[in-house]
């Protein structure tokens, strides 16, 4: 089947390909009746535009991508799924095309010229994929952003990034803990894959061995807590539990009204993220904006593909909302 040109159009319309081309791409100077014929015309022959040549030839920033985990794992997360969705809605505003792309090994390399014409002009890494493809997507005037970084292989990363403020948010939670009495703290990374989990036990850590004595906290995974640790822990007054996200804290919250442990009267709970199945139980947490955080992104991006260059780590406050559970 022969491929239409804009030479087709053209013959069947009696224009030049120059004024053709403007047509499609909606320029003022073909009139709005003509840019009109040259789209009909156009749908009803079947034209296909050749979107890499486009890309090659324009400097506009056009399309913002987001770089996701073949396995989307991250959009079973409502702070994720939020934050996408405020990115989204960025893009239409800025007039700029949204996709989101898979990341693995399928990602074609970034070697091949025709594949980067095909790539958005702008790509936001979203940060449980490997920094090894967040580099390999780095390519010419496409710049990338990486956006909470938490994998693993992102110790020690000096790309542009935006994240959350782990040791802010797990500071302001322990704090709250100690002013309500807390006197012994039990520590809980829920993930240990996840350098936010990392950064916010150890905060929690420092900033409780601030105040009380080290023999006074306890730190563990939540894969390793047994129920008779748990039991151990909550038989003592004025104990508290902090886990590194809300998801472990619900689980501990849990086990405690199993164990017919009561909350806070017996032991204080808190989490971080600040997601909505912890507020139907007041769960006390560290909470960051969601929006904030995928605004900042957007328009450190817009920047990037401006020319400048950001800072290494943009970080997003996480702040204490005190709930019934403390």
């Amino acid at each position: 089947m022969k491929k239409i040109t804009l030479a087709d159009i053209g013959g069947e319309l009696g224009l030049d390909k120059s004024s053709i081309s403007l047509a499609l791409r909606g320029s003022p100077k073909i009139a709005a009746a003509t840019r009109a014929r040259v789209r009909d015309v156009a749908l009803r022959m079947g034209y296909q535009p050749n979107l890499a040549a486009r890309q090659l030839r324009t400097r506009r920033p056009q399309s913002v991508g987001l770089v996701l985990s073949t396995a989307y794992h991250t959009l079973q997360s409502e702070v994720a799924v939020r934050t996408i969705q405020a990115l989204a809605e960025l893009s239409v505003e800025a007039g700029l095309f949204f996709t989101i792309v898979p990341g693995g090994e399928r990602l074609m390399p970034a070697e091949q010229p025709e594949v980067h014409a095909l790539l958005p002009d702008g790509m936001l890494v979203w940060g449980g994929v490997p920094a090894e493809m967040a580099s390999r997507l780095r390519v010419p005037n496409r710049p990338v952003l990486v956006l909470d970084p938490s994998h693993r292989s992102y110790r020690g990363y000096k790309g542009p990034a935006v994240g959350v403020d782990n040791e802010g948010g797990a500071s302001a939670i322990v704090k709250h803990l100690l002013a309500r009495g807390a006197k012994r703290l039990l520590c809980v990374r829920v993930r240990d894959d996840h350098i936010g989990h990392d950064r916010r036990a150890k905060a929690a850590q420092q900033t409780w061995q601030g105040a009380r004595a080290a023999r006074t906290l306890k730190r563990c995974d939540l894969a390793a807590l047994s129920e008779g640790d748990l039991r151990e822990f909550c038989a003592n007054p004025h104990g508290a539990i902090f886990c590194s996200n809300d998801a472990g804290a619900l689980e501990i919250w849990r086990r405690l009204r199993e164990a017919g442990v009561s909350v806070p009267d017996q032991v204080r709970l808190a989490g971080f993220d600040g997601e909505n199945p912890g507020r139907l139980i007041g769960l006390t947490s560290a909470v960051f904006d969601w929006q904030a955080l995928a605004r900042k992104a957007f328009e450190t991006l817009c920047a990037m593909l401006r020319g400048r260059r950001p800072g290494r780590l943009i970080p997003i406050p996480a702040v204490l909302r005190a709930g019934t559970t403390t």
